[in-house]
């Protein structure tokens, strides 16, 4: 690397920046195109049921809990 003149060893480390930039570039697209399915998945098949879950928490006040024949009674002591 001493035999080169510094133009040239200044455009290999340059190049050897620009190509490990590249690199580091493309792993975040991948790692970016995984998270970008995953929260795809999330929102198609998570979702709902959460939206459903709700609907269901407020059609069942705590009143219509309380008056479930399974739900525990509190007995007097």
């Amino acid at each position: 690397m001493r035999t080169l003149k510094l133009s040239a060893r200044s455009a290999a480390c340059f190049a050897t920046v620009t190509l490990l930039l590249l690199v580091l570039v493309a792993s975040s697209a991948v790692g970016l195109n995984s998270l970008y399915k995953a929260e795809q998945d999330v929102e198609t098949n998570w979702m709902a049921s959460i939206a459903q879950t709700a609907r269901m928490d407020s059609l069942c006040s705590g009143y219509v809990w309380r008056r479930c024949a399974w739900w525990p009674r509190k007995t007097s002591r």
